[in-house]
């Protein structure tokens, strides 16, 4: 009984380390809608940089 006991305990604490906050990494160029919707087709790259 006992040990089965320290095996469900070890269990708990252990599987309670898959549970680890992660915080959300942003990766990449954010975007505003309003700049996004001043592309277009044909543009040039250095205009789409200038956005």
């Amino acid at each position: 009984m006992r040990k089965t006991l320290v095996l469900l305990l070890a269990a708990v604490l252990l599987s309670g380390c898959n549970f680890i906050y992660r915080q959300p990494v942003f990766q990449g160029n954010l975007l505003e809608k309003s700049n996004v919707e001043q592309l277009k087709p044909g543009m040039t790259q250095a205009q789409v940089v200038a956005l």
